[in-house]
């Protein structure tokens, strides 16, 4: 598990602590970010995939925002989440170094344009969420290459704590 453990950000400002807590129910690979800037904190759950060569992590939400930040951490959570109709992803793409890792959640604009192309509907009219069929985004990345969802210049970096 490459990705567990601290991170700062490259300006300092931010760190990244990555565990992969066993509660039982939930599946191997499921692993806790919790992000810390200033003196907010926030902790979202997820789980890493590879499409070809390429490293993708799915970020675990809900579109419910009355539901706040989804908690995995009790036995049955995860299992109670899956069956909701307001689950939803986030996916980033992420590279791994010698005590580096950068993360890239995409160009949100690109992303759009693909989505209407494809004739994928939103969650709501107001929503920047879309309903995604199963694999479709494997397809599309398999396809086409991650450069225009996810170019290089988006990536923010992180470095492993000593």
């Amino acid at each position: 598990m490459a990705l567990v453990g601290t991170w700062n950000d490259s300006d300092g400002k931010a760190v990244l602590k990555i565990d992969a807590p066993v509660v039982k129910g939930n599946p191997k690979g499921l692993m806790r970010w919790t992000f810390t800037e200033s003196k907010n904190e926030k902790s979202i759950w997820f789980f890493v995939a590879t499409v070809g060569e390429e490293k993708y992590g799915n970020l675990c939400l809900s579109t419910d925002d009355s539901k706040g930040a989804l908690d995995f951490s009790k036995e049955g959570a995860y299992e109670k989440w899956t069956k909701t109709k307001t689950r939803a992803y986030v996916v980033f793409h992420y590279t791994t170094g010698k005590d580096q890792i950068s993360l890239n959640f995409g160009n949100e604009k690109a992303f759009k344009a693909i989505a209407t192309e494809a004739k994928l509907k939103k969650v709501t009219e107001s929503s920047d969420v879309y309903v995604t069929p199963a694999g479709w985004l494997d397809k599309y990345l398999d396809m086409n290459g991650r450069e225009k969802v996810f170019p290089n210049d988006d990536a923010k970096k992180f470095t492993r704590s000593k």
